[in-house]
């Protein structure tokens, strides 16, 4: 394990879901031995959003909903998202590909089916999953769906993440590099810049009040965990009430979701909602009727209106503070995408010499 020392330059790093865990790990192999990280947070593993979260993978993204309807809008052209959810997925690829993960330490590569009830073109992301095809009426058939409500169909494989898993990973691939972690509620990100020379606030719906951010708010999802041993594909319907259905396997169960509940804070569940998520993706899945409920809670999506927050704001002094949080229900899907910013953004004071004045 690495150690730091005054000779790095010091980056606080505030929030251990994935968005802080991944430019933690990204700030930690592009600037292996320029600088020390230190992670803070309240929560950690399992205790965060993103170890509740779906972590399906699409290189796609949906822009936000507004408060006033509380749910997530379709999909829009946004060539920086786009950018951040293809970078993210190459990643995802190299980790698979190349350094060997497996479902043991959080990602899956499944089948996936993803429904429509109208009629759309190839997207352009179908390039870069595995085996994309879009189904002939013949082969919706086949798979016990309705042809003439499924308009479109495609099938292709993509990851799953698995928070549980993964984060636990990142953070030994952290501290592997000498990263050090700290369970501590901040309440100022400027008392930080005595003791950091940059701060990155990856605090997600925190930023409401650590950066005073008003337009920063949860959108509640609502999510329930089935006992379906065996059962290795995602099936995804997302239609016009913009309540997405989803079935998404995880290592020791199989997620049903889900809702889009906009300006509340409560993560409790409702039996109604519960059982109306499970007839929903039974009947979208007919082979898991039967399947037991282990489980179910809601999370609270991080939305920022109009768009996530990735920028540089400087302080009294020169002290840089990155932001980077408001990624809504997309985090896993451009994580790397961010924090790949996100280091770019602090690369360009490294080579300013940030820390000259203070060491």
């Amino acid at each position: 394990m690495e150690t730091q020392t005054t000779q790095h330059t010091r980056v606080a790093v505030i929030g251990a879901g994935i968005t802080g865990l991944s430019v933690s790990l990204c700030l930690s192999r592009l600037y292996r031995g320029r600088v020390a990280i230190t992670v803070m947070a309240e929560r950690f593993s399992p205790h965060t959003t993103s170890d509740s979260s779906g972590g399906l993978v699409i290189p796609s993204f949906s822009s936000y909903g507004t408060r006033e309807r509380g749910k997530q809008a379709g999909e829009v052209a946004n060539d920086r998202l786009q950018r951040w959810a293809y970078v993210t997925y190459d990643h995802l690829h190299r980790l698979h590909d190349e350094e060997g993960l497996r479902p043991e330490d959080g990602l899956m590569l499944v089948p996936t089916y993803k429904y429509f009830e109208e009629s759309y073109p190839v997207p352009e992301w179908a390039s870069h999953v595995i085996d994309f095809r879009s189904l002939e009426a013949g082969e919706v058939t086949a798979l016990g769906l309705r042809a003439d409500l499924f308009k479109t169909v495609w099938r292709f494989k993509t990851f799953v993440i698995d928070g549980k898993r993964f984060l636990p990973w990142m953070t030994r691939r952290v501290a592997e590099m000498g990263g050090r972690f700290e369970t501590r509620k901040v309440t100022s990100l400027k008392d930080l810049c005595g003791d950091f020379d940059v701060v990155v606030n990856c605090t997600g719906l925190g930023s409401r009040d650590l950066a005073g951010d008003d337009e920063v708010y949860p959108v509640k999802g609502q999510v329930v965990a089935i006992e379906a041993p065996g059962f290795m594909e995602v099936h995804y319907h997302h239609e016009a009430d913009l309540h997405p259905e989803y079935v998404i396997p995880r290592t020791d169960c199989v997620l049903l979701g889900s809702t889009t509940e906009g300006d509340t804070w409560s993560t409790d569940t409702e039996p109604d909602v519960v059982e109306g998520i499970y007839k929903k993706c039974v009947g979208l899945v007919p082979q898991l009727a039967g399947s037991r409920i282990v489980g179910s809670w809601g999370c609270l999506r991080p939305v920022r209106h109009p768009e996530l927050r990735v920028e540089v704001e400087e302080v009294g002094g020169g002290t840089p503070i990155v932001h980077c949080y408001g990624h809504g229900g997309q985090g896993y899907i451009l994580h790397w995408g961010t924090a790949m910013e996100v280091a770019g953004m602090v690369g360009r004071y490294l080579e300013r010499g940030v820390k000259s004045s203070k060491l």
